[in-house]
């Protein structure tokens, strides 16, 4: 494992499959006890593949398998999400189909309009469809300053509200 870690910032990051159809040589079980053996050593962070954690229909290995297996494992899970329309159905279906997610899930929703209608609609929306902390990160141009400059983010509302999530995640 460690021949593979790569060094980013003062983080080592431990990269996955780049394409989808990558993760069909990849054993779920093999994943997890990576992040086990990683977990002895440090807190462990698990960027999980995105995508509802359905089967595949002809029984191939999928980026969910992967996902499916490590939430079974996991304390804590942070689930990102847009705040859009389609973000927020798309976050009811997957939690809908995720089995089991963990006790100590936050939603995380991110690129939050400042449009307080907008803002409101998908809390609101969120919230009646699921019993979970909600967390709005707000749409900021330092973020894709910084994305484009290859630069962690500064500073700024997207900065702050990061770090109350991650507060909470912590707590």
């Amino acid at each position: 494992v460690g021949a593979h870690l790569a060094e980013v910032g003062n983080l080592q990051v431990l990269c996955g499959p780049a394409a989808s159809g990558d993760w069909t040589g990849v054993d779920p079980a093999e994943v997890v006890g990576v992040v086990d053996e990683l977990a002895e050593f440090r807190p462990v962070v698990v960027n999980l593949p995105a995508g509802p954690p359905r089967a595949h229909p002809h029984g191939a290995v999928t980026a969910a398998d992967v996902s499916r297996a490590l939430l079974s494992e996991v304390g804590t899970c942070v689930l990102v999400t847009t705040a859009n329309p389609i973000g927020v159905t798309r976050t009811i279906e997957w939690l809908a189909a995720a089995d089991p997610v963990p006790d100590r899930t936050h939603l995380a929703v991110n690129r939050v309009p400042s449009s307080l209608f907008r803002r409101s609609e998908t809390r609101l929306e969120l919230e009646k469809a699921l019993e979970l902390p909600v967390w709005l990160l707000p749409e900021d141009a330092a973020v894709s300053k910084a994305a484009w400059s290859g630069n962690l983010v500064p500073g700024g509302r997207f900065r702050r509200a990061t770090r109350r999530l991650a507060t909470a995640v912590a707590a």
